[in-house]
C-alpha cells in the first residue's frame, strides 16, 4: 500500500492501480463554477396559468438544471399541460429559482448554494416528491463499478470532459497538452482571452484550442517549453507542442497553479523527484493535499504519461478538496 493512500499511476502494462481508501461518494447532481465572494440570495417567481384544469390527484414533479452560476427550476403538473420555469443567477453564495404552476399549485424550487443544485416539488397540500436525476451520463467503457466512474461522471456533468463521437470515454488513453488546457480552463474558470498575436510558434490563431492555451498563458498557468525542447521538435521558440501527450509532472503543475494553491511540503518524497527537479514544489504540494501519490516502488515517475481517467480524478480532488483530502 501507500503511505498517503492515493495513487494515480499506471503499471508498465498500462493497468490502472487502485490503492485508494474509501472516499466519500461524489454528489453528482449539478455543479457551479461560481466562487462566492459574499452572501446573497436571489429569488425569482414565475406563475403560469394551466391550459386545462388540474385534478386534485395530479402529481407534481420538478427538475433543476445548472449552467455556470445559473440555476433553473421547472415545475410540471401531471393531468394538465401546465408547466412553469424560473431562472436565477448567483451573485454571491446562493441563488434560488422558484417556478409555480397555478391550479393545484405544483411548485419547483432550484437552489444553488456553493457548487450544488437541488430540486424539490410541492403539490397543493404540501406533499414533496423526489427530484429526478439532474445529470445522466453513461460511457460503455466506464461502468458504474469502475473506480474512476464518479470522477469522470462529475466532470462530464459540469461540461469539463466529454467522450468521443462513438460514445466511449477511453479512460486509459493519454491526453494531449492542448486537450488538458481546455479541461483546466473550464474546470477552474480561467478568464478567457483570444489575443490577435499568438504566444507560441506552433499554436496559430486558427488552432482549435488557441483560446484555451492563450487563456492559461495569460493567467500564468503555462509558459511553453524551452528553446532546446522547441529545437528538438523542429519548431521555433517559444513553442507549446500542443499535440504532445501530457506527463504526470506537467499535469500536477497545471492543476496546482490553476487552482491557486499555495506551495506546501509533504512528508512523502520520491527518489525520482529530487529537490532540483523543475516540478518538485508542485509535486510536493499536490502530494501534501493527497491529490496524487506514487507507485508501489515509491517512485512518482514524473515523465510518465497520464491517462484521461487519472486526470479526471486529480482535477476532481483539486476542485472538491482544495485544502486536502480529509480521512
Amino acid at each position: 500500500g501507500y503511505v498517503d493512500g492515493f495513487e494515480i499511476g499506471i503499471s508498465n502494462a498500462r493497468t490502472i492501480h487502485d490503492f485508494e481508501p474509501d472516499l466519500p461518494t461524489p454528489t453528482i447532481t449539478a455543479t457551479s463554477t461560481a466562487t462566492p465572494s459574499a452572501t446573497a440570495t436571489l429569488s425569482v417567481t414565475l406563475t403560469s396559468t394551466p391550459t386545462s384544469t388540474a385534478s386534485s390527484t395530479a402529481t407534481p414533479s420538478a427538475t433543476a438544471t445548472l449552467s455556470g452560476t445559473t440555476a433553473t427550476a421547472t415545475a410540471t403538473l401531471s393531468g394538465t399541460t401546465a408547466t412553469a420555469t424560473s431562472t436565477a443567477t448567483a451573485t454571491g453564495t446562493a441563488a434560488t429559482a422558484t417556478a409555480t404552476v397555478t391550479g393545484t399549485a405544483a411548485t419547483a424550487t432550484a437552489t444553488l448554494t456553493g457548487t450544488a443544485a437541488t430540486a424539490t416539488a410541492t403539490a397543493a397540500g404540501g406533499t414533496p416528491s423526489p427530484s429526478p436525476t439532474l445529470c445522466t451520463v453513461y460511457y460503455p467503457d466506464v461502468p458504474t463499478e469502475n473506480f474512476f466512474f464518479g470522477y469522470i461522471r462529475y466532470l462530464t456533468c459540469r461540461g469539463i470532459v466529454s467522450g468521443y463521437a462513438d460514445g466511449y470515454f477511453r479512460p486509459n488513453n493519454p491526453i494531449t497538452r492542448a486537450e488538458f488546457s481546455k479541461m483546466i480552463t473550464l474546470a477552474f474558470s480561467i478568464p478567457r482571452t483570444t489575443p490577435a498575436v499568438r504566444s507560441f510558434s506552433d499554436v496559430p490563431t486558427t488552432y482549435w484550442a488557441y483560446g484555451y492555451i492563450e487563456s492559461l498563458t495569460a493567467a500564468g498557468v503555462i509558459n511553453g517549453q524551452n528553446a532546446a525542447q522547441c529545437a528538438a521538435a523542429g519548431v521555433a521558440a517559444p513553442c507549446f507542442r500542443p499535440n504532445n501527450p501530457i506527463t504526470r509532472a506537467e499535469l500536477v503543475k497545471m492543476v496546482v497553479v490553476a487552482s491557486g494553491t499555495a506551495a506546501q511540503t509533504s512528508t512523502t518524497t520520491y527518489p525520482d523527484v529530487p529537490t532540483t527537479y523543475w516540478a518538485y514544489s508542485y509535486i510536493q504540494t499536490a502530494t501534501a493535499r493527497q491529490w496524487v501519490g506514487g507507485f508501489p516502488d515509491g517512485s512518482f515517475r514524473p515523465n510518465a504519461l497520464a491517462t484521461r481517467a487519472e486526470l479526471s480524478k486529480v482535477v476532481y480532488l483539486a476542485l472538491n478538496f482544495p485544502l486536502g483530502v480529509s480521512r
